[in-house]
């Protein structure tokens, strides 16, 4: 396999944190003294690098003006492929999860409408975000659990392994089975808040998930509803078609 020279490694990593809003579109990239100090690199290593991203049609270079992204050439998603339980579970383990809050809630009027419960239901509920295992990628999500407040042992399991969903520790510890999870999917703009958590836009187009985690007698054992940013990821879910 050919070795990917040095300016093509930097044009690489350059443009990938362009399309995952490092660099967002109308912004400035650092100057060519300041990306040979931060990375290491000849100021001719730089310059072929730049060349690149703009024969790209990512940025624009002016005299005097800097070097501002004109586009951000499509950001690299995260692809889920849901079917089944397992699935879920398996997308835990693979994208790292990062507790960020934990808090107990009661559901006002309007909570209790975004997760369809009981108005004045107390819950215990998990802010986290979720990441690659590239250190340079942004957070693919930020879900918010909902829980029965009762189940307060859960918080030092959840912080000790973060990987782990919160569902497994309830059945775990507590004995109960879930038996299936009803979502609901919708395109919204992203709330200013969740923004802040992923070093989002406050608005852009995200899709948020809203699931249900139900017991054999259809008792919510767990509701999340997590907020995806619409250029770092994908959902992708498999039909089946019965034969008659």
């Amino acid at each position: 396999m050919r070795k990917e020279l040095l300016w093509q490694k930097l044009a690489n990593k350059l443009a990938h944190r362009i399309a995952t809003g490092r660099y967002p579109l109308g912004s400035q990239l650092p100057t060519e003294l300041m990306l040979v100090e931060t990375e290491k690199v000849s100021r001719n290593t730089v310059r072929a690098a730049l060349q690149e991203l703009k024969a790209r049609g990512l940025i624009e270079r002016q005299a005097h003006n800097g070097t501002r992204v004109i586009s951000t050439g499509g950001a690299r998603n995260f692809h889920q492929k849901l079917s089944s339980l397992r699935d879920l579970d398996d997308f835990g383990h693979n994208y790292g999860r990062r507790v960020t809050d934990i808090d107990f809630v009661t559901a006002d009027r309007r909570l209790a409408e975004a997760i369809n419960c009981a108005v004045g239901a107390t819950f215990l509920r998990f802010v986290n975000t979720r990441t690659s295992n590239d250190p340079e990628d942004p957070a693919v999500v930020c879900t918010k659990v909902f829980i029965n407040a009762a189940y307060g042992e859960i918080v030092t399991q959840a912080r000790q392994h973060p990987e782990t969903l919160i569902i497994t520790f309830i059945e775990e510890l507590f004995h109960k089975h879930c038996v299936q999870v009803k979502q609901s999917i919708q395109a919204v703009a992203l709330p200013a808040d969740i923004a802040k958590i992923l070093g989002a836009t406050a608005g852009e187009p995200a899709l948020r998930i809203l699931r249900h985690y139900l017991d054999a007698k259809e008792q919510v054992l767990e509701i999340s509803v997590s907020y995806h940013p619409g250029r770092r990821y994908a959902f992708n879910m498999t039909l089946g078609k019965n034969s008659r």
